[in-house]
């Protein structure tokens, strides 16, 4: 899933470079003065919006994908989730969406049922043993 945003931040990043070796070899081949006086030309000023853009977007595109990547915040879906470690590891949210899946289980059973609880104002009884 995180392969086409790598892919296309490289792209732009190759993008952005290929661009300044451009710019730096347009006074050999006489596009514009070798001095200051080819800031002022527009063709070089559209090249070096070109070239600040495509780098911009490259690092923008690229290194989010990247965090997340090595963050191992990817499902096997391609879904982002929160890094195990920032959720105190995998082993207790397992233990706790287990629990709260075994009380939904049965708290559709008990409703499905028609059991209630009477303390509860007539809640299904979830959670609670039976007196």
């Amino acid at each position: 899933m995180l392969a086409l945003p790598l892919k296309i931040g490289l792209v732009l990043l190759l993008g952005s470079l290929l661009v300044h070796a451009v710019n730096t070899v347009g006074a050999d081949l006489g596009w514009w003065p070798a001095d200051e006086s080819r800031f002022e030309l527009w063709r070089y000023q559209v090249l070096i919006a070109i070239k600040e853009g495509t780098e911009l977007a490259g690092w923008l595109v690229f290194v989010p994908a990247l965090v997340l990547l090595a963050s191992g915040g990817v499902t096997d879906r391609g879904a982002p989730q929160a890094p195990a470690r920032l959720l105190g590891g995998g082993g207790r949210q397992d233990e706790l969406r287990a629990r709260g899946e075994q009380l939904l289980r049965r708290w559709v059973l008990l409703a499905l049922a028609g059991e209630r609880d009477p303390a509860s104002g007539g809640e299904p009884a979830v959670g609670r043993e039976s007196p």
